[in-house]
């Protein structure tokens, strides 16, 4: 394996973590160009109901697949979010024809100044019929689901507030936090003790609990695919009386017996989470975000009139349609057999497959911890940017497309490949799949070893 020179610019930047952070992800794409995984020269050249399918374009430094006439058939996708593939269910397709035929292409404005349609009201109650079976909750809606957080957060704590948020937390959770102006602490991931101590700690600094506090965590984390300790965490909020915030945008769909995310995981009520976000733009196959909590919270939280509400468009009614549909089957199943039980039969298929493969990764020096990470995201732990790099390219030669993960998405050091599975793929082709990232990742770790 041959060391690259790696290219950087490095201009000027504001001196803020936002813009600070927008600089190292171009820094990484750039790294990436020159080793031969020039994510920014791949463009998506057909998508259908086997997924999308990526079209090499001409570039100095990213490698052609070795065999070009099978080029012309695709790349499988190893690294998005369709965990449904439900943006091609002909149902979902056929909701979103008739919400168009009736309402347009937009969302004509913010939902809070102009109202939302039928469809936003059917979808909102999909996802009480998700969360708040026994009534009593509040759903909302935003543009994105980045949005969700960034607008939940802030109206819940504020200056002289405290928040606790795992130290794997998603990157819009750390931005909310952040508008938020609370004191923000981060505790290890996953690490419950630590989060008690720290809640004992913020106790005895507050005995009259004149101030706010908020409990931040993923349903399953967007790096590791590890899924947090619901039960624990909950029993902590009942002994210590904070709020308790999980972002589903990764467990929705894609976790638990029933699809139905990460307390269907660990056999709970879903109500028992004070604060859920999500998006519905990974497994649902949509577009946009949601918020869902009690109606009391909602109301003393004012979410109704949140700021980035009332100064975003709305989710457009086809959208919502779309979305509606797949949240209805979602509720629908296992007592009816439809299109998401058998989607989803199949993405728990796939996932087997990748962790049988995944296994046996450790025996050859590369990090992987399958069998902690019960839905559909898993990772290759690498720990060498420039081994990263050789890998991702030649598994793309090898028709595997992967996602790289280096500074400063993860830390330094902690350099690794987050694998996505989903149902488009059928069974043969996963395991060609799986025998590829083996093949590739022991070539490469023989060739680090005889340098």
């Amino acid at each position: 394996m041959q060391k690259r020179e790696l290219f950087d610019v490095s201009p000027q930047v504001p001196n803020n973590f936002y813009a600070r952070g927008a600089h190292g992800m171009a820094t990484s794409y750039d790294r990436a160009a020159v080793a031969g995984s020039d994510v920014s020269r791949l463009r998506v050249s057909d998508v259908g109901p086997h997924g999308a399918w990526v079209k090499h374009l001409p570039s100095e430094h990213f490698p052609p697949a070795d065999d070009m006439s099978r080029q012309a058939e695709g790349v499988f996708v190893l690294c998005g979010c369709a965990y449904l593939s439900a943006s091609f269910w002909p149902e979902t397709i056929a909701a979103a024809h008739r919400a168009l035929d009736t309402h347009g292409v937009g969302s004509y404005d913010s939902a809070p100044l102009s109202g939302e349609t039928a469809h936003h009201e059917a979808l909102k109650n999909e996802l009480l019929k998700l969360y708040y079976p026994d009534g009593g909750g509040a759903a909302f809606l935003t543009v994105s689901a980045s949005m969700s957080n960034i607008t939940t957060i802030p109206m819940l704590v504020g200056k002289d507030d405290l928040i606790f948020i795992d130290s794997e937390g998603h990157m819009t959770l750390s931005e909310g936090s952040a508008l938020s102006q609370a004191k923000v602490e981060r505790f290890p991931h996953n690490d419950l003790d630590e989060l008690e101590r720290r809640l004992i700690k913020a106790r005895a600094d507050d005995p009259h609990g004149t101030r706010r506090v908020l409990v931040i965590t993923d349903g399953i984390f967007s790096m590791s695919g590890h899924v947090c300790d619901l039960p624990a965490m909950v029993a902590l909020r009942d002994q210590y009386g904070f709020l308790l915030l999980v972002d589903e945008a990764h467990a929705l769909g894609a976790l638990g017996p029933r699809g139905r995310g990460t307390a269907d995981h660990w056999g709970m009520d879903a109500s028992c989470i004070d604060i859920v976000t999500g998006t519905l733009a990974k497994a649902i196959g949509a577009q946009g975000g949601y918020m869902v909590c009690s109606a009391a919270l909602a109301r003393q939280a004012s979410l109704e009139y949140a700021t980035n509400r009332v100064f975003s468009s709305g989710v457009p009614a086809s959208i919502a349609a779309a979305a509606t549909e797949v949240l209805r089957q979602i509720n629908a199943a296992p007592k009816a057999q439809n299109t998401f039980s058998e989607m989803y039969r199949r993405q728990r298929r796939n996932a087997s497959i990748l962790r049988e493969y995944l296994r046996r990764l450790p025996a050859i020096g590369i990090g992987s911890n399958p069998d902690e990470a019960p839905g559909t995201v898993q990772r290759l732990m690498l720990g060498d940017e420039e081994v990263l790099f050789e890998v991702q390219a030649r598994l793309y030669r090898r028709r595997v497309y992967v996602m790289g993960l280096v500074y400063p998405v993860v830390p330094r050091g902690k350099e690794q490949i987050r694998v996505t599975v989903m149902p488009s793929i059928d069974e043969d082709d996963m395991h060609a799949c799986g025998r590829a990232i083996v093949e590739v990742c022991s070539a490469v770790m023989a060739e680090c070893a005889s340098r």
